[in-house]
């Protein structure tokens, strides 16, 4: 689809999506929704690329671009019509319209930044050698993966053992009785055994010269959900195994089977069913548990949780209400004092042990806190928060409004690179290209999750299989370049 096509379809489609989905909400009128319909008409243009036929769908742009059609819109006119989600803060909000209003033209302006930064990246001459290129010696692979797997099973043994059983486990995790605290060296490790399995399975197959089929493809994927629950999915985090299941079908894209677009509308079913169904068992495990044995019904679990598909779409996969949150506070709280980049020097603690750390600077937690609580309050009884506020969230508050366009601009940069380093893996054949999807997950997390959890969530997947790929490949001198005008 030509890029003079994209942009009436994308209105068209935009236009039809978006009363239906107000007229669904029984949303009332309000200027709030016209920087929200604008950001849609931006958004759905990159997504639409999606269906352009020869394209790889594992692309971080149009990928972000779905992925933000909830973030930017969907979820800001769910929040306003649903008052079962309102967040109460020490800065009591009457007029939430305004305030979503105010994020989202600040939000339109950013994603305009983005898009315009990326075009500006994008048609700079570009020119990429590699000094090195990785070549998957799969002798070793299988030898080095294999030892890796079984040490990865025995600490996820451990682990279960160590709590009394998987029922104790989860029971533990139930009643968040800290059994997992100080084990993220041990998750790290054990919980790569799914990633490392699916990529030893592609590249034996690859070898053989096999093509799977698209149910094939469907078992295979199930087998690695089940994997996947087994290593880390028990912990409640909806996350490992979500982005999981994504790297896994972009090894296997890479691999044995090219993605269609019906398999993206599936995964995104998939992806929906999933993280609403588990989120009851986030909420109550114990509960959720008796309705997997049959002492309990689905009725009652469902009436019995606060969990809910618009508490899914807005609390799981938004932010802006909570980006919202921060600008009525930082708007109102006079005795706020700004964070000055300390967050993200918090965040970069995490990488150093706690004996070693010289300077302990106080982390989002602190900051986020003062803004829904109050300063006074926060200095008085040292009261931390929970809440995530997300890439433009964490920017202002440590700089306000100062440096929300430029993290934009940082986005697209990301973007942009990501995007060409697949391109020059994919050209030199290079074993790094394994790790890419992980790193198209890394461009939902930076709009999602605050810098700590961003950097706890990349070091905790990456660093195993990047560790088992670096042992295995043959670095060889590459003496080709891609140009690209």
């Amino acid at each position: 689809m030509s890029n003079y096509l994209r942009v009436p379809v994308s209105v068209f489609i935009s236009t039809i999506f978006f009363v239906a989905f107000l007229f669904i909400q029984k949303a009332q009128l309000h200027w709030y929704l016209i920087p929200l319909f604008i950001t849609l008409i931006i958004l759905c243009f990159d997504a639409v690329s999606v269906f352009n036929k020869g394209k790889d769908l594992f692309r971080p742009k149009p990928i972000l671009a779905l992925f933000g059609i909830n973030f930017f819109v969907i979820a800001p006119i769910i929040y306003i019509n649903d008052d079962s989600l309102k967040i109460n803060t020490i800065h009591h909000i009457s007029n939430w319209e305004l305030w979503i209003g105010m994020i989202a033209i600040i939000n339109l302006l950013g994603i305009i930044v983005y898009e315009i930064s990326y075009r500006i990246i994008s048609r700079k001459k570009y020119t990429k050698k590699l000094k090195h290129v990785w070549h998957i010696d799969s002798t070793k692979l299988y030898r080095y993966g294999t030892v890796l797997l079984v040490i990865c099973f025995i600490l996820q043994a451990y682990t279960y053992i160590s709590a009394g059983g998987i029922s104790s486990f989860v029971d533990s995790y139930a009643e968040r009785a800290g059994t997992f605290e100080n084990s993220g060296w041990i998750f790290m490790i054990s919980e790569s055994f799914p990633i490392i399995l699916i990529l030893m399975i592609c590249i034996y197959l690859k070898e053989k010269g096999i093509k799977l089929k698209s149910w094939q493809v469907i078992i295979i994927l199930i087998l690695f959900f089940l994997i996947r629950l087994y290593f880390g999915g028990l912990r409640g985090s909806r996350s490992n195994v979500i982005w999981g299941m994504l790297w896994a079908s972009g090894i296997i894209n890479y691999t044995l089977y090219k993605f269609k677009r019906k398999d993206l509308i599936l995964g995104i079913i998939f992806i929906i069913i999933f993280t609403f169904s588990y989120g009851f068992y986030k909420a109550d495990s114990q509960d959720f548990l008796e309705v997997v044995r049959g002492t309990e019904s689905v009725e009652s679990l469902v009436d019995n949780s606060d969990e809910s598909i618009n508490h899914m779409l807005v609390g799981d996969l938004s932010r802006v209400h909570i980006q919202a949150l921060v600008l009525n506070g930082i708007s109102n709280d006079l005795d706020y004092k700004y964070a000055y980049g300390e967050t993200y020097l918090s965040s970069l603690n995490i990488l150093i042990p706690d004996s070693l750390e010289i300077i302990n600077f106080r982390n989002k937690t602190h900051f986020g806190a003062q803004i829904l609580m109050g300063t006074s309050h926060v200095e008085l009884t040292g009261d931390g928060t929970t809440r995530i506020f997300g890439l433009v969230g964490e920017s202002m508050l440590n700089f306000g409004l100062l440096f929300v366009l430029p993290v934009y601009i940082l986005l697209a940069w990301i973007v942009h690179l990501i995007e060409k380093s697949r391109q020059t893996w994919i050209v030199n054949q290079d074993g790094r290209l394994f790790i890419y999807p992980m790193l198209v997950v890394s461009c939902l997390l930076i709009l999602v999750q605050d810098s700590d959890n961003l950097i706890f969530t990349l070091v905790k997947n990456l660093s195993i299989p990047l560790v088992l790929l670096f042992m295995v490949s043959i670095k060889r001198r590459n003496f080709n370049s891609i140009s690209k005008s």
